[in-house]
């Protein structure tokens, strides 16, 4: 299932995503950002450059984008952010988001993935707990 999942995403990177549908964000390690969004998609962000502010497991980032309304703002490549308790004030850019599976998310994050609410009843075995 997982497998067929994978090989059906497709995987053309988009270069934003409206604000008001980022459920939550994570990071994988210093150079990566997976979006989990409302209605199930979810995103890996490969940033320009290492981001040494930013740790595996961090999701209390700051945003900079342009805004022109709530229900359309977008977060871009050419965004940024800051890491909440960082101390410099280097901020960090954002790459292209590239869509990818619920499985590959929870192992980026190393969280099971939620299951889908309209699920076919099938259960996930031999999730990845491991610390990295």
């Amino acid at each position: 299932e997982a497998q067929r999942a994978q090989a059906e995403l497709d995987r053309t990177p988009e270069s934003c995503v409206l604000l008001n549908r980022v459920d939550r964000n994570v990071a994988a390690n210093d150079r990566q950002v997976v979006f989990f969004m409302k209605g199930g998609k979810n995103y890996i962000n490969v940033l320009d450059q290492s981001c040494p502010a930013l740790k595996a497991g961090d999701y209390r980032l700051i945003f900079q984008y342009r805004t022109a309304s709530a229900k359309t703002t977008r977060l871009c490549d050419y965004d940024g952010f800051t890491v909440e308790k960082q101390t410099s004030r280097t901020g960090c850019s954002l790459g292209k988001f590239i869509p990818i599976t619920a499985e590959e998310a929870a192992a980026l994050t190393a969280k099971p993935a939620a299951a889908p609410a309209a699920s076919s009843g099938n259960s996930q075995s031999g999730g990845d707990n491991r610390n990295q």
